[in-house]
């Protein structure tokens, strides 16, 4: 599940902001993709390079680990003004 950071040539704040609401919608719906697992799915994912199938007695325990993540990542703290449309977005 570890991810290398790309690295993203950014000349303003406006691409800078930009870059920072994609990452941060991605890994919110992620989390939820892994909060919303059907009960039935089996959950994998690597660790050390090593395949782990989560068991069932575990996966209360698991979609909380995420709930929680989801939480602390919370909403960004700020607004965007999009010029195009010049109507603020709530990001």
């Amino acid at each position: 599940m570890t991810e290398h950071a790309e690295t993203v040539e950014l000349n303003d704040l406006d691409g800078f902001v930009r870059h920072l609401v994609l990452w941060h919608t991605n890994r919110v719906q992620q989390l939820d993709q892994l909060v919303d697992v059907p009960e039935g799915v089996e959950i994998r994912f690597t660790v050390d390079g090593e395949e782990v199938v989560l068991a069932q007695e575990n996966r209360k325990a698991f979609i909380a680990g995420m709930v929680v993540a989801k939480d602390l990542l919370g909403e960004l703290p700020f607004t965007m003004m999009m010029e195009e449309d010049t109507a603020e977005a709530q990001v």
